[in-house]
């Protein structure tokens, strides 16, 4: 059984040995037609410039007057610049910005002045507040028993105590 197999494994390495010598020799014979093919390429003729005919000197365009300048800009549909009544568009104007929501109304003492008891939201700590001075994007302008005056955005902005009063929800 090993001489079989030794013999087999002979016998495939004279076959692979065989090709190898088979294939050496085509490469070897492309390579020399190769060499054949070029050396025929370079003793050919030289390939003979052709001589081009002159050009004929172009006739002279007659100038066209002043006036048709006009028609031709006004015919080129492609170019929006050349035409002269070209409308321009204004930008668009940004949307005014929302108004926040207001300042919380807690009370309103009259000791030394008038002073309102404000936060910017439910749930910020509440801040004493004088006409003139700010809270939030607010300026208290006025308070009154039943009404108090915000600017804003350097509008006026009214509103009455209890629509601004923190009314706690379940």
């Amino acid at each position: 059984m090993l001489n079989r197999r030794i013999v087999f494994l002979n016998f495939l390495n004279v076959v692979l040995a065989a090709m190898v010598i088979f294939a050496g020799f085509q490469l070897r014979n492309e390579w020399q037609a190769a060499k054949k093919r070029e050396a025929a390429t370079l003793r050919a003729a030289p390939v003979e410039p052709t001589v081009v005919p002159q050009s004929l000197p172009l006739l002279a365009a007659e100038a066209m007057p002043v006036a048709g300048y006009n028609a031709i800009a006004q015919r080129d549909l492609f170019d929006p610049s050349r035409n002269p009544n070209l409308v321009l568009e204004a930008p668009p104007t940004p949307p005014p910005t929302p108004m926040p929501a207001l300042p919380r109304y807690y009370g309103q003492m009259n000791l030394d002045g008038v002073t309102v008891i404000l936060s910017e939201a439910a749930n910020t700590p509440q801040t004493s507040v004088r006409p003139g001075e700010t809270i939030g994007q607010f300026k208290l302008v006025d308070i009154s028993i039943q009404e108090i005056v915000f600017e804003w955005n350097g509008g006026l902005v009214r509103k009455r105590l209890d629509e601004l009063a923190n009314r706690y929800s379940n």
